[in-house]
């Protein structure tokens, strides 16, 4: 929504308060991803993506990641096969655990339990996709259970429900709070009444006939069409009117000769396909199938070609084919080739209509939309011209169409007879046909002969029973089917007119309409619901007078549709030739008569009672019907199985079972008969309670009171009773029960002809079709309960066994049943659940009872009161907590039980547990039908067109409801603007008004789209509410208007900050909202003291005092390894002695010994114009520095010890040697880089080198040959600008090194003395200094020093942590002119006296044969990498094919700053390790900051990289809290090692007091060699090097005596044993910088994650993200897009706003206040960023909350 003033005050908050957070993606990317794989894509055969269920869940968690990513194409065939048999071998790895043999496995053996976290975490069901098979029988776990989450139906474990069994006497409502629970169980009746399950409504007794029956039993369709030839062969059989009015008709001889055409060119294609595969047989090809009795075959009709279709499917059955129908208009392009994998399809039967289409298509038009849920709306063939042209391949040349034999049967033309024997006994399967489930699986209904046999015969049955005999003297026709084979009443038997706007090719335009009429012998009118229909007043009613329809068979929408349109145009106007008045009628008008309509049934699977009056009293009264009210019968229908109907009213005297018949007539029952009359308007409809069906009880009240209270009931009608031969249940869907008497429950029927079967989906059809009654859990019901209802248990028990009635199948339909009657609300795909809320004083609502109730009673404190509350000016809650045991006690302990109790948590008073929602215990569940609610708004309102709602998954036990509807105020086009919004406001403010009035729900978010953009269901005008939830989590509605409700129904939901109740009230304004706030801390620390305390008393320990209690402090000392000085070739002590008498050392013991060298001094091309030195020796080095110390000693421009100059130069000897030189002269050396590789523009890298000059008082610049070129020249870009802008002469001396000549009788030894005397040369022992810029950081004027003294340690430092000698070789190639770079390039070879190989960045990305030639075989046992070049390097062997390149290192090293992005490291590793050679294990990380380059390192401690989870929930409240089970609610780290020397603590930010084990800080560290001497901080207008008291505080802190530093980091230390000689030791994790955090009233947020969530929304549109928090109050989201081939990606941000929103609630539940769709975000510069959003005025904000 716009928040105009909102904005311009937020523009003047950003401008006083910022408060910018800072980030990286870094999260992993979760399985559930909102971006779910396409579950129509074909995956082969071989491919096992099952998930074992006896797997640990963390191992079936890393199982679904590994089938993620093969899915995803991250991984191949053979990668994915080879991982999961790895996987399933050793279980106890993880997926991208790659263990090194050499390196032990961790102990983590922890220290005293109080640290052990063994919390329950439950892992996310994940979402599975349908995997195909063209084999019978097929079966897949994952199809289960994504069957299960489809019908909401997963089964509970029988404990469950013993336990509710148990505890039943309480009265309260059943929950649904961490169970999947489709319809909650009303517990209350069963405490209050007893269990007396329902009476299941047994089949009718159906009376001995008289005479015999006109059709043979099993008689097929082939011989009942030649009868009707033969004596009907003049009569029309199928009128069709298409899309465009036009009529076509066909009568049965013809129709009859067209079937025996289609048989005859059919059995050509058999025998062919015979003929083919024998010879395929005998050369052995394995590939061709034959095509043999009941294989499948593919019918591509459309609605308009149903002669065709009628032809093509009796042709089918004929030559005993099973058809499969398809077409455009209901199926995609992708679903109908994954019908024809399915099915193992070979020939497709087709019109010449549907064959144009599908030649003008190819493979870019079926494949560019993949995923996109337009492939469940009508294919718009029209538009087919429009693609021709698109890129691509025919459709037809391509897999699998190119294998496929089509027939076009529009043009055949008909046979006399069947060349061929007619194969005329019955199929056992007839067609299969494939519908959708709610969750967009594809399922194939196999429909019998035998099902389809019972639905005619049953149908006529009920039709004749409601004839009258009146009716039948007025000529219309006794018997419903024409008999076959009586002829003495042919003659007298007129045919049934059946018209119908249903598709006949499917469902039950197909089973009641085409096969019905063909079954029965009547005319069968198709009409086909088109714009003319659809939207044209008096237009089918015309129709059906024109052709005097008999039975119409319409949808419940369509005839709403139609009967809308009547009454908005109920005459049609005089024509133009009239004259006169408006409301004169034409002379041509000829009035519309419908007393020839017997039958109206309308197909639906639940009654709008209101348009069935408007249809009744409205439209066919007014047309001329007859006793419109009988005549009028809605018939409940299954569209997912087919279209078979299981209940219509009927008139047959059947006889009853004798349960479900009255009883004996007594004084009793007979009055128990008057009343229940007294509840029913007519035979089939009642009003029910609105509030008692909340709690699914039916409560049923009078007429009068119905009638005069019409807010308070509803009107339902029933279906009447079951179709004969059915055995109804009412059921409760989750335990398998049936439901007590008067409660809602789902409907499942029973009966030998229904349809049993999904093709190949053997585990689901034993899920719906075969479900079970757990007669035992009724039992112990009826026993636990005290219930009289053992009785009618055991006559259910005994009629099931009669009867045989052992499985049902499950409709999905959920109702209740009442004198033998059914009444059905809805499908459980519309149902609802949603907390009771109560309203509070403030107008907000809550579903808290123990919060309603304390709002209604008034608290008055005093001033007294508030002043009592401390005594001798402490506060009493701190009192309180010495004497409370406290629930960290049970959060820390090993104690199962205290961990999941509750009650113990909840009543251990405020500590450090987190504020669960399941805390919340005073709740009742209620249930919605989405039927009242969109009657409800709809009636209300004209600008309300349909509406659909859904509750959020997660978290499951708060059932947030989002509402999406359709209105007329906007159109597709419409964008959002404030124009926009001014129309949808005041109607979703009415929405939410009357959704509180009418149903006291209030919706979590509301969503406005335009008409017609809601997806339908299958074969329905129905809106598709699990089709609205894909798209809404794929962000594929078209949004135009949003808005949420956050009051307390999500605050409930919301935590609160831990310890916020201690806060002192007197003045809130001053309390800032923050975990590390001085008073939470107090009373955090307090009761950690309390816990170590109680937890050592508990385990027997002796008592410890407050000394020892330091022990729990995290703190980390190392002392200094004195062995790391000694030198592995001569043993020699070198702590003594600088890096440049060192370096004389090697000259003089080794000066043949080759000591540097160029990386590509091999190669024939060279990429810039610098000297390459092939090999360079330590002699050679020794000339090499004797000749540019003489070039310095003999400059023109006198220099001195410590002036500072600046060496800026490619990584190469020439560099390292002048390094070593500048050093020898004592100068201050600042390394730069070179000025071609830094990705500025020309104009800021001139400008800083400046500012760096004017700083520091440069006074020269020693430059290689590259970089002179690029200052001195003016034809180069910097050239050019130097001059233009006169900065040129603002630089110091430039000194070109690269062209200085080496001579053999310089050296070292000999221009020491010379220099001495004239430069005042400083001794061996004096320090030079090293300045080291930070320009690519987001503090680019950022400076630090360190000296040559810290430098050597450091040298020292990873020598040993690395295990380097002098045999092993150093190559060097990034970060030359930071720490560790600077260090790995000039020094660290002189330390360890090994050879150094030098490269260039620049010239490895442009050519890296000879990089990776040296990785592969030199002897190097680490290599120093940033994380891109890790990448850069994994990605580019894998493109050219080099294998195992890392297989001869021991370890890759790789610098953090921060916390370690495990989800992009396990990524390229899972990716890329086997093929690099590389292990997890290899990989070390050093974890460094600007102020010390190696605060700690992972190889120290000689293992695998650690794996930890945390909780999230806990992480908020700066708890850590270990997990075993990794999900979307944890968060992953790797350990960062541990501190090679010095000291390092974790303290509270705020009061820099220590922290306990388990809770969080910022680290600081402590180290004389490895910390900064000191920093500065380079401003360039001024020129100046300046410091800043921020930094002073960071760089300089005093804590017992000891310097630190501060990393601005926050992390904690853990306890692991490390090895076996079990010593512990405090390993570090990192969390995340403090400036990446934002903190809000719920806890702290670290931003990396939550940007990487909102990117994760949708990574196809979504670019890069920005989370800030403006003025302690507004949490917004920045989002940009992603640019496609340059061009900004046009889209509706209304999609992607909600989801974002929704999304960062369910996953961090964060509150985002706004959403901005921006064009520019730098995650490097967030406060330019910010500014580009102040300055852009947005005119469009979503508002969230506010």
């Amino acid at each position: 929504m716009i928040l105009f003033g909102l904005f311009f005050s937020l523009r003047f908050l950003l401008l006083i308060d910022l408060t910018v957070s800072i980030r990286d993606n870094n999260q992993k990317e979760h399985l559930l991803t909102v971006i779910q794989p396409n579950p129509l894509k074909y995956i082969h055969n071989n491919m096992d993506l099952t998930v074992p269920d006896h797997l640990p869940s963390t191992i079936k968690y890393q199982l679904l990641e590994l089938i993620n990513e093969y899915q995803e194409e991250l991984i191949t065939f053979k990668g994915y096969n080879s991982k999961r048999d790895r996987l399933l071998h050793d279980y106890n790895d993880s997926i991208t655990s790659f263990s090194s043999p050499e390196k032990t496995h961790l102990n983590l053996e922890h220290k005293p339990s109080i640290l052990s976290f063994n919390p329950v975490v439950t892992l996310d069901t994940a979402k599975n996709t349908h995997k195909s098979s063209a084999s019978i029988g097929s079966s897949n776990n994952k199809i289960i259970q994504k069957m299960k989450n489809t019908y909401n139906l997963d089964s509970n474990d029988n404990n469950s429900m013993k336990s509710l069994i148990n505890t039943s006497s309480s009265g309260k409502t059943l929950s649904r709070q961490n169970t999947l629970t489709s319809l909650p169980l009303n517990h209350s009746i069963i405490s209050k009444n007893g269990y007396l399950p329902t009476v299941p409504l047994y089949p009718r007794e159906e009376p001995p006939r008289d005479g015999k029956k006109f059709l043979l039993e099993n008689t097929s369709f082939n011989s009942i069409l030649e009868k009707r030839s033969e004596q009907h062969g003049k009569e029309l059989s199928i009128i069709s009117i298409t899309s465009k009015n036009k009529e076509k008709a066909i009568t049965w001889t013809k129709l009859y000769g067209k079937v025996n055409k289609v048989s005859n060119e059919l059995e050509k294609l058999i025998a062919l396909y015979k003929r083919k595969t024998a010879n395929a047989t005998k050369k052995k090809d394995t590939m061709m199938n034959e095509i043999s009795h009941m294989s499948k075959v593919l019918l591509w009709y459309d609605s308009d070609n149903v002669i065709d279709f009628a032809a093509a499917l009796l042709a089918c059955f004929n030559v005993d084919l099973i058809p499969v129908p398809v077409n455009l208009e209901t199926y995609k392009m992708s679903e109908i080739e994954e019908i024809i994998k399915i099915c193992d399809i070979k020939i497709i039967l087709i019109s010449n209509h549907c064959y144009t289409v599908l030649e003008n298509m190819n493979d870019k038009m079926t494949s560019s939309d993949e995923g996109d849920f337009k492939k469940f709306v009508k294919f718009d063939v029209s538009n087919i011209e429009e693609h021709q042209n698109a890129n691509g391949n025919k459709l037809l040349k391509t897999s699998p169409w190119v294998d496929m034999k089509f027939l076009k049967t529009s043009e055949l033309g008909t046979a006399t007879k069947n060349k061929h024997k007619n194969i005329l006994q019955v199929p056992s399967i007839s067609y299969i046909e494939f519908t959708r489930t709610p969750m967009g699986l594809l399922s194939g209904v196999v429909m019998r002969y035998k099902t389809l046999e019972t639905q005619f015969m049953t149908l006529s049955e009920i039709l004749k029973s409601r004839l009258t005999t009146k009716e039948s003297r007025q000529g219309f026709p006794k018997h419903i089917i024409r008999p076959l084979n009586n002829q003495k009443i042919l003659s007298s038997v007129k045919p049934f007119r059946i018209l119908t706007t249903m598709d006949p090719t499917r469902s039950t335009g197909l089973v009641q309409g085409l096969l019905f009429s063909i079954y029965s012998g009547n005319l069968f009118i198709s009409c086909n619901f088109n714009a003319n229909i659809s939207n044209k007043s008096r237009e089918l009613e015309s129709l059906v007078d024109k052709y005097r329809g008999n039975l119409l068979l319409i949808d419940q929408l369509q005839l709403k549709q139609v009967v809308l349109n009547y009454l908005d145009n109920p005459m049609i106007p005089p024509s133009k030739g009239t004259t006169g008045s408006g409301s004169t009628l034409s002379k041509n008008y000829k009035k519309i008569d419908l007393s020839c309509v017997k039958f109206c049934l309308s197909s639906c699977n639940n009654i709008d009672d209101d348009t069935s009056d408007m249809i009744v009293k409205k439209w066919l009264n007014n047309l001329g019907c007859l006793n419109a009210s009988k005549v009028y019968s809605p018939m409940l229908t299954l569209t997912d199985f087919g279209g078979i109907c299981i209940a219509l009213r009927d008139e047959l005297n059947w006889k009853s079972h004798p349960l479900n018949s009255f009883k004996d007539t007594d004084d009793d029952d007979t009055e128990d008969t008057d009343l229940l009359s007294d509840y029913l308007i007519n035979d089939d409809t009642v009003f029910l309670d609105k509030d008692a069906l909340k709690s699914n009880e039916i409560k049923m009240v009078s007429v009068e009171e119905g009638l005069s209270f019409p807010e308070k009931y509803i009107k339902l009608s029933s279906f009447g009773t079951p179709l004969p031969g059915l055995t109804t249940c009412i059921v409760s869907p989750d335990y398998k029960i049936l439901c007590p008497e008067n409660v809602i429950g789902e409907i499942w029927i029973n009966s030998t002809s229904l349809v049993n079967e999904f093709y190949q989906m053997s585990k689901i059809n034993e899920f719906v079709f075969h479900a079970k009654l757990d007669y035992s859990m009724m039992s112990d019901l009826i026993v636990s309960n005290n219930s009289h209802g053992a009785i009618q248990f055991n006559q259910i028990l005994e009629a099931n066994q009669n009867l045989k009635i052992d499985t049902f199948l499950r409709t999905k339909l959920i109702g209740f049943s009442f004198k033998d009657k059914i009444y059905v609300f809805s499908s459980i795909d519309d149902v609802v659940l949603q907390n009771k809320l109560y309203r509070l004083p403030n107008g907000k609502h809550t579903s808290d009872l123990a919060k309603y109730n304390a709002s209604q009673t008034e608290i008055t404190l005093s001033i007294n009161q508030i002043n009592s509350t401390k005594t001798n000016g402490v506060h009493n809650n701190l009192k309180s907590l010495n004497n409370k045991n406290h629930a960290l006690v049970q959060s820390l302990s090993n104690d199962t039980q205290s961990l999941n109790s509750k009650k113990s948590t909840s009543s251990a008073g405020p500590g450090l547990h987190i504020k669960e929602n399941d805390d919340i215990q005073d709740r009742i569940l209620e249930t919605h039908y989405l039927q009242h609610v969109s009657q409800t708004l709809i009636s209300m309102s004209d600008n309300i067109s349909e509406v659909s709602c859904f509750e959020l998954s997660n978290p499951q036990s708060e059932h947030l409801l989002i509402m999406v509807f359709e209105t007329p105020l906007v159109k597709k086009s419409t964008k959002t603007s404030a124009k926009t919004d001014k129309l949808l406001v005041p109607l979703v403010d009415n929405i939410f008004k009357l959704l509180w009035k009418f149903h006291s729900i209030q919706p979590f978010l509301i969503i406005a789209v335009p008409d017609g953009s809601l997806p339908r269901r299958y074969c329905s005008l129905e809106i598709s509410n699990s089709f609205v939830e894909r798209q809404f989590l794929n962000g594929q509605l078209n949004v135009k208007y949003l808005k949420f409700q956050l009051d307390n129904v999500l605050l409930d939901y919301l935590p609160e900050l831990q310890f916020k109740e201690y806060l002192e009230p007197t003045n809130p304004n001053e309390i800032r909202h923050s975990i590390f706030n001085s008073q939470i801390s107090s009373f955090k620390n307090l009761n950690l003291k309390e816990a170590i305390l109680k937890e050592v008393t508990n385990n027997g320990m002796n008592p410890i005092d407050e000394k020892d209690l330091r022990l729990f402090e995290q703190d980390m000392i190392k002392d200094v390894n004195k062995e790391k000085y000694i030198d592995s070739r001569n043993n020699r002590d070198l702590s003594n002695e600088d890096i440049l008498s060192i370096l004389e050392y090697r000259i003089k013991n080794t000066p043949n010994e080759l000591a540097f060298s160029d990386g590509f001094a091999n190669s024939t091309k060279k990429s810039n114009s610098n000297n390459y030195h092939k090999a360079v020796t330590w002699k050679y080095l020794s000339n090499m520095i004797g000749s540019y110390m003489k070039k310095i000693n003999e400059s023109k421009t006198p220099m001195k010890n410590g002036d500072v100059v600046i060496i800026m130069c490619d990584n190469s000897v020439e560099y390292t040697a002048i390094v070593l030189t500048c050093m020898y002269f004592g100068f201050k050396i600042i390394p730069i880089l070179s000025l071609s590789t830094k990705s500025q523009s020309v104009e800021s890298t001139c400008d800083y080198l400046v500012s760096v000059v004017r700083a520091f008082g440069v006074k020269r610049i020693f430059v290689d040959f590259k970089n002179h070129t690029l200052l001195e020249d003016t034809n180069t870009l910097t050239g050019k600008y130097l001059k233009k802008s006169k900065l040129k002469y603002r630089l110091c001396k430039l000194t070109l090194f690269s062209k200085n000549k080496i001579k053999n009788n310089l050296t070292i030894e000999n221009m020491k003395p010379i220099i001495k005397q004239k430069a005042s040369f400083r001794s061996s022992k004096s320090l030079s200094e090293f300045v080291f810029l930070h320009e690519n950081d987001t503090l680019w004027n950022m400076t630090t020093t360190m000296d040559s003294k810290q430098m050597m340690e450091l040298c020292f430092t990873y020598k040993n942590a690395y295990g380097l000698n002098y045999s092993t070789r150093n190559l060097s190639i990034i970060e030359h002119t930071k720490p560790l770079g600077f260090m790995k390039s000039c020094l660290l070879g002189i330390v360890t006296g090994s050879s150094t190989v030098l490269y260039s960045l620049n010239d490895v990305k442009n050519d890296s044969k000879d990089f990776f030639q040296d990785i592969l075989h030199l002897n190097l046992k680490e290599v120093y990498l940033t994380r891109d070049l890790f990448a850069f390097i994994l990605i580019k062997t894998y493109d050219k094919g080099i294998k195992r390149i890392f297989s001869n290192l021991y370890t890759v090293v790789i610098s953090t700053m921060g916390k370690i992005n495990h989800n992009d490291f396990e990524r390229l590793i899972s990716k890329y390790g086997l093929e690099s050679g590389l292990t997890t294990g290899k990989i070390s990380f050093i974890y460094e900051n600007k102020f010390n380059p190696m605060i700690s390192c992972s190889s120290i401690i000689k293992q695998d990289p650690i794996k930890l989870d945390i909780e999230l929930e806990s992480l908020r409240n700066g708890i850590i809290r270990e997990t075993s089970d990794y999900t979307q609610n944890t968060l992953r780290l790797y350990d960062s090692g541990i501190i090679p020397q010095g000291h390092l603590k974790i303290i509270n930010p705020e009061t820099l007091l220590p922290t306990y084990l388990t809770e969080m800080g910022e680290i600081i560290v402590s180290s004389d060699y490895l910390n900064a001497k000191s920093y500065g901080l380079v401003k360039p207008k001024q020129g100046k090097l300046l410091t800043d008291d921020f930094f002073d505080d960071q760089l300089h802190i005093q804590i017992e005596g000891k310097n630190y530093i501060r990393t601005g980091d926050l992390g904690f230390l853990k306890p692991y044993m490390l090895d076996n000689n079990n010593t512990q030791e405090n390993v570090l994790f990192v969390l995340g910088k403090i400036e990446d955090t934002l903190e809000t009233e719920t806890g702290l947020f670290f931003v990396n994650d939550v940007e990487e969530s909102i990117v994760k929304v949708n990574r196809d549109l979504i670019g890069k993200s920005m989370c800030i928090r403006v003025a302690d109050k507004y949490t917004i989201a920045l989002v940009q897009l992603k640019n496609i081939g340059g061009k900004k990606m046009v889209y509706n941000y209304g999609n992607l706003a909600p989801f974002i929103a929704t999304n960062l609630l369910m996953k961090h539940k964060l509150l985002i206040n706004m959403i901005v769709f921006v064009d520019y975000i730098d995650t490097k510069n967030r406060h330019l960023t910010v500014n580009k959003f102040i300055t852009a005025n947005k005119d469009y904000i979503y508002g969230i909350y506010v």
